[in-house]
């Protein structure tokens, strides 16, 4: 089972790929929101993306089939070459008023063959067709650490809760896996990347496995 502790505060956004967290996801420490307010802001991204799947031919369609699952209403699919689809594919995007201007294309590799079965590559065109609004504060790591706890501490934390009290970090060193000699750095490293830079108000601790 693989572990990563993480101790983040909120930050400016620094990069175009940076984590954040939705207000939802903060919502049990009010003073974190209040403190860091001017941070707070507001992100578009996509809710939904219509799926158009193709496959090569009716032979892996029927034996590698059906895709999209649950989502039925939001995928189409097709079979033959894709340089030979271009009319059936321009009646999709009408039919469906899809926003061809903001068109993907990719290479996907679907269902894992069995030992000595060939791999299925299929082609997918993905286009977004809702988009939602969400306020999130981004966020900067200021501690980590890989695996180095007990079992017993998967029995006290939950998988990616927020934890925003020191008491719940302090708790959390004391299921340091300090009879590992791989890895004598902990007694050192824990409480130097999650207590002492602590801040209540300010700092988040969760944990991801």
């Amino acid at each position: 089972m693989g572990l990563d502790l993480w101790h983040v505060i909120p930050s400016a956004k620094e990069k175009e790929y940076q984590e954040y967290f939705t207000l939802d996801e903060l919502e049990e420490c009010p003073a974190l929101q209040e403190r860091h307010h001017h941070l707070i802001t507001e992100i578009t991204e996509v809710e939904k993306v219509f799926t158009i799947y193709i496959f090569s031919d009716e032979l892996k369609l029927a034996k590698y089939g059906p895709v999209g699952e649950g989502r039925e209403q939001y995928t189409a699919v097709l079979t033959g070459l894709m340089d030979q689809l271009g009319e059936k594919i321009a009646h999709l995007e009408t039919l469906y008023c899809l926003p061809v201007a903001n068109k993907s294309h990719s290479v996907v590799e679907v269902r894992t063959p069995a030992s000595g079965e060939e791999k299925l590559y299929i082609q997918m065109l993905s286009y977004p067709i809702s988009y939602q609004t969400e306020r999130v504060l981004y966020f900067k790591s200021m501690g980590y650490q890989r695996k180095g706890m007990i079992p017993a501490f998967y029995e006290d934390f939950i998988n990616c809760k927020n934890y925003f009290k020191k008491e719940d970090v302090l708790k959390a060193a004391t299921y340091l896996d300090l009879d590992n000699k791989n890895r004598p750095e902990l007694i050192k490293h824990f409480p130097a990347q999650f207590i002492d830079n602590f801040i209540e108000g300010a700092s988040i601790f969760f944990a991801s496995w």
